[in-house]
């Protein structure tokens, strides 16, 4: 196929071949794109987290934050380009004149500060920028997508509704990168402290998803919800003696009558001061921060912009399949790691 490649690669000039490991950084720049939205810089920052780990997870490269501009490969920061409503991020690069592919030395990724950005998906601004689905496009190019000609694409030169690569974006970087291989190594739990897990159900009624860790509940919702199918251990809780352990909440929207989750302490916030429909239930299960060094599976986040609901899944094939078939769902990035099932 005849990719939409800018022409250079990370890692080995031929195509199809392992990029290794790029190291990033935010520079000190990126702060200013806090004053542009509602939250704190570190939410801006998971947004982008966000959009090195799903790009990771579909190609055979990795990527490494770092905390040095020195060590850095890839810099992300914040820049002035033409005011509101233009140019809302760039890429550049630099690299070595090489065959067949050149080779990137360096690149930076910079967000407009001068746009109002989206950082909060469950209670988004209005007349404002995806920060996620732009940092998407951006580091695409940083690591060797051209824009792309397909309108679908999350590589279209002109903003679409495309929030996680299409098929067409992930055959490119594959046809790059190679896919990622799979890891069929056995999970392993640390002695005397097993992992729950957490089961899920499909609401027939309201046609969303349930989670819960809490073998009672599930008891309960077998015998007393006829309407909930049991679709068994979707993944397991993370210790919460682990290191990057963090909260999971969870909440309840009356409106719905659906559950919702986050990792994410602000969004918790936000939702509590800004939609009282939403009852917060306390912390739902355990996940970690970071895949823990591949010990941990990512968990992928959806909105359904025709129930207002959420979607998670660990399950890679689903999650694409979800991206390919369901334009309903809107992606909206890795809400945070949680063990194999």
């Amino acid at each position: 196929m005849a990719i939409n490649s800018n022409g250079a690669k990370w890692g080995p000039q031929t195509l199809g071949t392992n990029g290794g490991t790029v190291t990033w950084q935010f520079d000190a720049s990126f702060d200013a794109l806090a004053a542009t939205g509602r939250a704190p810089v570190n939410v801006f920052m998971a947004a982008v987290q966000n959009a090195f780990a799903l790009w990771e997870s579909f190609a055979n490269i990795d990527f490494q934050q770092v905390s040095s501009s020195a060590a850095a490969q890839i810099d992300v920061g914040a820049a002035a380009f033409d005011g509101p409503n233009g140019t809302l991020g760039q890429a550049n690069w630099l690299f070595y004149d090489k065959s067949p592919l050149d080779q990137f030395v360096s690149a930076s990724v910079n967000l407009d500060q001068a746009e109002t950005w989206n950082v909060v998906p469950a209670s988004p601004l209005p007349n404002a920028y995806d920060v996620f689905a732009v940092a998407m496009h951006e580091i695409g190019h940083a690591i060797g997508l051209d824009h792309s000609a397909d309108p679908n694409s999350l590589m279209y030169y002109q903003l679409n509704d495309q929030r996680g690569p299409a098929s067409i974006d992930r055959a490119a970087i594959q046809e790059i990168y190679g896919a990622r291989p799979f890891d069929a190594t056995p999970d392993t739990e640390a002695a005397g402290s097993p992992s729950q897990d957490v089961f899920r159900f499909y609401n027939e009624t309201t046609r969303t998803h349930f989670y819960t860790n809490s073998t009672a509940e599930r008891d309960q919702v077998l015998a007393r919800l006829p309407q909930f199918r049991f679709e068994g251990n979707a993944f397991d809780t993370v210790n919460s003696n682990d290191s990057d352990a963090i909260d999971v909440y969870r909440f309840y929207n009356q409106r719905t009558q659906t559950h919702f989750y986050t990792a994410s302490a602000a969004e918790r916030d936000e939702v509590m001061r800004t939609l009282p429909q939403f009852r917060f239930e306390g912390v739902g299960y355990k996940a970690s921060a970071t895949d823990g060094g591949g010990e941990f599976d990512a968990l992928y986040r959806f909105y359904n912009t025709e129930t207002g609901t959420h979607f998670y899944t660990t399950n890679e094939e689903e999650m694409i399949t979800v991206l390919d078939t369901l334009p309903q769902y809107r992606y909206e990035g890795i809400s945070a790691f949680v063990d194999f099932a």
